[in-house]
């Protein structure tokens, strides 16, 4: 990396951030101050959206007897959540997995539930055949990741709300044109975060044309 970009990810806040934004599944019970919370969604409405149609709702779910009853939901399907787990060899796979599963069967304490849900909307054949309705929901979703490390917060992408069935949305409210995307669990971390585990960028950055 050449020493003027490697002096901007030191400096930057930003990409400071990014560098910790690893999935966090395990949290103290302490709780998240609502301006917290607050300072997230607005994060997540800074993202792009096709035509600038903003798609996307948030439900937040901080309340304990809530919290609790959609945690029983979700560990009802603990047992097939572990099943589904492709066996690996890999010790960083293998943690990943075991704090996957302990968030699944714990998900009623998680301290912070961030349902990022969106409006379905009838894009052209060929934008909704690439996802194009699922983009925006997604980048609002990183920038909430982001935006929590950068508060000190652990947050992690998941889609736990496939696991609850369709007694969550009912739970939740939701009424039938607005679904459940992605689902992020958030509170401050239980241990130390480190830096993400990936590959150097200069290995998959082309230049012109690939493989240049």
């Amino acid at each position: 990396m050449a020493e003027e970009a490697a002096s901007m990810l030191s400096r930057n806040p930003v990409f400071a951030a990014l560098g910790t934004t690893r999935a966090v599944r395990r949290f103290s019970p302490d709780p998240v101050s609502r301006d917290m919370v607050e300072a997230l969604v607005w994060a997540a409405t800074r993202a792009a959206s096709p035509e600038n149609d903003q798609p996307w709702e948030f439900v937040v779910v901080t309340d304990p007897a809530r919290r609790a009853e959609i945690g029983r939901l979700v560990s009802a399907a603990a047992d097939m959540h572990a099943a589904s787990l492709p066996p690996t060899e890999d010790p960083s796979v293998r943690r990943s997995q075991e704090s996957a599963k302990h968030l699944v069967r714990n998900f009623g304490d998680t301290p912070v539930m961030i349902f990022v849900c969106h409006h379905v909307i009838d894009y052209p054949e060929a934008y909704a055949a690439v996802g194009v309705g699922f983009s925006a929901v997604f980048m609002a979703a990183a920038n909430i990741l982001a935006a929590a490390r950068s508060l000190g917060l652990g947050a992690a992408f998941t889609f736990s709300h496939m696991l609850a069935g369709p007694d969550l949305p009912r739970l939740l409210g939701l009424p039938d044109d607005v679904a459940i995307t992605v689902t992020i669990p958030v509170g401050w971390p239980a241990g130390p975060v480190g830096p993400v585990s990936r590959r150097p960028y200069h290995e998959v950055l082309h230049w012109d044309r690939f493989g240049s």
